[in-house]
């Protein structure tokens, strides 16, 4: 489980269970939310700045330390970032950002990111918003 306690600084908060312990875990990145777990448990994506601007990017987390890595580059960072969803497979992660009507911050479209290489591919695009993916296999 992971939380994000929205606290000036860098930290996320760890829940474990069965034992219901509480970690913090700095990781050097401001403003962190939206943090979602990978398919396979091992990888944490998460919203944060580098900075204390609202420049906000996407930041996958691995290890036991969960040391970070910058996956997107976009310039100005993500506008109002939302809830994060990871493909089936663990390679891409959807996000929601300006979409068709940039100046309508009402109207976001889903990208998504793949996380080796940082390749953003948009998924939508429409003038209503689009917020809170999920992305689930189909067989």
């Amino acid at each position: 489980l992971s939380a994000s306690l929205n606290r000036p600084g860098a930290d996320l908060s760890l829940l474990s269970f069965p034992g219901l312990q509480l970690s913090t875990v700095d990781v050097g990145i401001n403003r962190i939310n939206f943090p979602r777990w990978s398919p396979d448990g091992q990888r944490l994506a998460f919203v944060g700045t580098p900075d204390d601007t609202t420049n906000f990017q996407l930041y996958v987390a691995e290890g036991i330390a969960l040391v970070p890595r910058q996956v997107t580059f976009i310039e100005g960072g993500i506008d109002q970032p939302g809830p994060l969803a990871w493909s089936p497979d663990g390679q891409r992660i959807i996000f929601s950002g300006p979409g068709v009507n940039v100046f309508n911050r009402n109207a976001r479209d889903f990208y998504a990111v793949q996380i080796d290489d940082s390749v953003i591919t948009r998924f939508t695009s429409k003038p209503n918003d689009e917020s809170a993916p999920d992305w689930t296999q189909h067989e």
